[in-house]
């Protein structure tokens, strides 16, 4: 079966982060972040879930480990 997208974990790509508001929650958006390489897709998506449970950690406490799997051409949700 063909790939639909030609990934190159060698190739190097500036990152944008940005927040998109999913949910409301006691009149507190929710939000999750999204690491995006910039450049011409499509990018394999890994979806990253912060299991804190609202006591322990942030979802921005990955931020560095991210940036770097974006960095490498990877979309993070």
């Amino acid at each position: 079966m063909p790939s639909t997208f030609d990934y190159n974990p060698q190739a190097k790509y500036e990152v944008r982060s940005f927040d998109v508001p999913y949910q409301e929650a006691l009149g507190q958006p929710l939000e999750a972040t999204i690491y995006q390489p910039e450049g011409d897709g499509p990018f394999p998506a890994i979806l990253f879930v912060h299991g804190g449970a609202w006591n322990a950690g942030t979802r921005t406490g990955q931020e560095i480990f991210n940036t770097g799997l974006a960095a490498i051409g990877l979309v993070i949700v």
